[in-house]
């Protein structure tokens, strides 16, 4: 199972069947309190962004901002006509 870290919520998540956990204070194996998250998600870039662009209008594209190919296209149409100044996606 490839769990997700989403800060907002937080809390992980499995974006393949939906289950979810609480972050945990100590690692579950061996008890360690240092628990870091590694990799750089969307989640991730779009803060960076902010910090580095606060005036920027930026919007996210990835599984947790859009269900469908419905709403893909609503986003980058919105782009497109000058919406956001940046956009962060994900494939």
């Amino acid at each position: 199972m490839t769990l997700t870290f989403h800060k907002r919520d937080r809390r992980l998540l499995c974006h393949y069947c939906g289950y979810a956990e609480k972050i945990p204070s100590v690692c579950p194996k061996c008890s360690s309190e240092h628990i870091y998250f590694m990799g750089l998600g969307s989640e991730r870039v779009e803060e960076e962004l902010h910090r580095a662009f606060p005036a920027a209008r930026i919007a996210r594209l990835d599984r947790d901002t859009v269900t469908g190919k419905r709403q893909v296209r609503d986003h980058s149409s919105r782009f497109s006509r000058g919406n956001y100044d940046i956009l962060v996606a994900r494939r």
